[in-house]
């Protein structure tokens, strides 16, 4: 048997040490799918900030429209329901029925999540555009749910230990989360309009993402409820209620 030197005792530290922080950085399972879930999720409702600002209405709700039919396309798809279709489209349907399988929920038949969070996004669209709202606030919705809704999910799985006394499954950790992340998040897209516009961001404005942040993560909180579209209509509606009753509207 050889002694070990010095080197051989520092290699073998590191090693160990090496070890023992992979083994602490491995993400769980279930915080790893809501990533992958609520990564489709940001993408998509950040993505229709500048889908709404470079495209006319009618053309960004026809985009929408068009996305959703893919989903479902893509869900009939996965049932076997095979469509006659050129390489390219096989290709890109294949695409889209993976992403539905690795980011829905066991429970999950039919992508109402999907369907759900693009009719959100139009019916905000749809309404600002009836009620001459500015598209600032259907921005701060869209981050709302986006990133408060994300940061929620993750760390109400990862940390979350005080449950709502309304819904078991929800933690106080999570909530306060999406709150706080939504919030930053509503502020800095509805920026991006008045950036857009050449003009700066309106005092009040802070007060009032604030109340859409708090309000799109209570509903979130609420036992049996599509988050999808519960989050960012609620968010909006109270955003614009609060606008209107303090004469900014």
């Amino acid at each position: 048997m050889g002694h070990e030197g010095p080197h051989d005792d520092f290699v073998n530290r590191a090693v160990r040490y090496m070890t023992d922080a992979r083994e602490r950085l491995v993400v769980p399972t279930r915080v790893r799918f809501e990533l992958k879930r609520k990564a489709w999720h940001v993408l998509g409702a950040t993505g229709a900030v500048p889908v709404l600002l470079v495209l006319p209405l009618l053309w960004a709700v026809a985009f929408a429209l068009f996305t959703m039919g893919v989903v479902i396309v893509a869900y009939l798809v996965e049932r076997r329901r095979r469509l006659v279709m050129h390489p390219l489209e096989e290709t890109l349907q294949n695409t889209v029925v993976r992403v539905l399988k690795e980011t829905r929920r066991k429970e999950e038949a039919f992508p109402w999540a999907s369907v759900l969070f693009l009719t959100s996004l139009i019916l905000i669209a749809l309404g600002s555009a009836y009620l001459k709202v500015p598209l600032a606030y259907a921005f701060a919705a869209f981050g709302i749910l986006g990133m408060g809704d994300a940061a929620s999910a993750i760390i109400g799985i990862a940390y979350g230990k005080t449950r709502i006394p309304w819904n078991p499954r929800k933690s106080l950790e999570g909530t306060v989360a999406g709150i706080v992340v939504g919030y930053f998040t509503a502020i800095l897209l509805a920026s991006v309009y008045y950036a857009a516009a050449g003009q700066v961001l309106p005092l009040i404005m802070f007060g009032v993402c604030g109340v859409g942040a708090v309000a799109g993560m209570l509903l979130e909180s609420l036992p049996r409820v599509q988050d999808n579209f519960v989050i960012p209509v609620g968010a909006w509606t109270s955003m614009v209620a609060v606008a209107a009753l303090t004469g900014v509207l």
